[in-house]
């Protein structure tokens, strides 16, 4: 194996895959083989946790859902990625831009490069990887072992007070199932907030296969209850149904019960979230409730009104009557109103710069974001946020 050119092996895949591979030699050098353009790499938000993995093969699957596949030994390291389970959508991109905190430069180039990731099957990749750890490690490994990789082989013995706790804790699902349920019935993010540091980690020391297994069904089902809570609350269908399909992926691909927390707590928030947003505007009909939820989807775009005339297929004119009878405002107001309803709660809850959330919410310019906060708000969103802190 030492004379075979791992190198042109690395660069034929990511030709033929289009997805980028990094291929970190023993003597240093970094060599990235890529036909995307990576002004901005996502790979550096999440290189520390990728390169912390131990196995030969191993996967590491960001909170968006990239996910990122490495080959390794303890002098090189080869990583592909990203790719994802499905093709990213504008407002998913929009919303890692604001978390990642990056410029509407730095943000149109990120989106840019995200949107030519092309989607693939974490198995085929995993398979790529098989192939590649072949030439790097000369070992043979199946898809199976890397996916069961993280299921231990043996049941620990539980002494009789662990298995009073374990059958307390059990007891205890149903309970803990129904306060999460009203938590995201209410859209109460305050409660979640006491709930997330008063509950704590959930059940960290599960080791056994049987029990990682039950745990996943446990979060599966309550993702599943969640998403039928919010949509009962008024959530778009199918951003409900996306978004329970995109944390069910999350949970599958978890190692551990510490990645299964993180998961869970972050499906809880957005569904929470979102919800808390809809019920910020009193009184809403079925109509400006749908209304609502188009602009939420669609945040950091510029709205048109003839956006809205091809989306729920109505005149300009039935448009602008319709909103202004059933919310009291013009079609601009109700946009704005909405999207000032978020920025609040993004000033509660985020450290981002005013500018970032102006750029998120899809304002012209941070002066204009500020103008039309004050007007609805009645102070400046820096004020806001220190009344708020303080």
């Amino acid at each position: 194996m030492k004379d075979f050119d791992l190198d042109y092996l690395i660069k034929n895949v990511a030709d033929l895959c289009s997805i980028p591979i990094r291929y970190y030699k023993s003597n240093g050098e970094t060599i990235v083989y890529t036909r995307v353009e990576l002004k901005i790499d996502p790979f550096d938000y999440v290189k520390n946790e990728v390169f912390n993995l131990k196995n030969n093969i191993d996967y590491y699957v960001t909170k968006n859902n990239f996910y990122y596949i490495i080959t390794q030994n303890k002098d090189e390291k080869i990583v592909i990625g990203p790719s994802a389970f499905t093709q990213p959508q504008d407002y998913e991109l929009n919303r890692i831009i604001f978390e990642l905190k990056l410029s509407s430069e730095e943000g149109i180039s990120f989106k840019n490069t995200m949107k030519t990731i092309i989607p693939y099957p974490i198995e085929t990749l995993l398979q790529i990887a098989c192939s590649i750890n072949y030439v790097l490690n000369n070992e043979k490994v199946k898809l199976s072992d890397i996916l069961l990789k993280d299921l231990p082989t043996f049941t620990p013995s539980i002494s009789p007070l662990e298995n009073e706790e374990e059958t307390h804790f059990s007891h205890n699902t149903l309970k803990i199932e129904n306060e999460i349920l009203d938590i995201v019935r209410t859209g109460d993010l305050n409660r979640l907030d006491l709930y997330v540091e008063n509950i704590g980690a959930i059940r960290t020391n599960l080791v056994a296969d049987t029990l990682l297994r039950q745990t996943k069904d446990m979060f599966i089902v309550t993702v599943t209850l969640a998403s039928r809570t919010a949509m009962k609350e008024g959530l778009d269908n199918e951003e409900g149904l996306s978004l329970s399909d995109l944390f069910i992926h999350r949970i599958e691909n978890a190692h551990n019960t510490n990645e299964l927390n993180a998961v869970i707590l972050d499906a809880l928030r957005e569904y929470t979230t979102r919800v808390h947003y809809l019920k910020s505007i009193e009184n809403q009909s079925k109509f400006t409730l749908e209304l609502s939820n188009y602009i939420i989807h669609n945040i950091s775009k510029k709205i048109t009104i003839q956006d809205l005339v091809n989306k729920f297929y109505i005149s300009k004119t039935s448009l602008c009557n319709k909103v202004k009878k059933e919310s009291g405002y013009s079609i601009n107001e109700f946009i704005n109103q909405t999207k000032i309803t978020v920025a609040k709660n993004l000033l509660e809850t985020t450290t981002n710069s005013i500018l970032s959330i102006s750029d998120y919410l899809g304002y012209s310019s941070q002066n204009h974001f500020e103008k039309v906060f004050k007007k609805i708000v009645g102070i400046t969103p820096r004020k806001f946020r220190n009344y708020k802190n303080n």
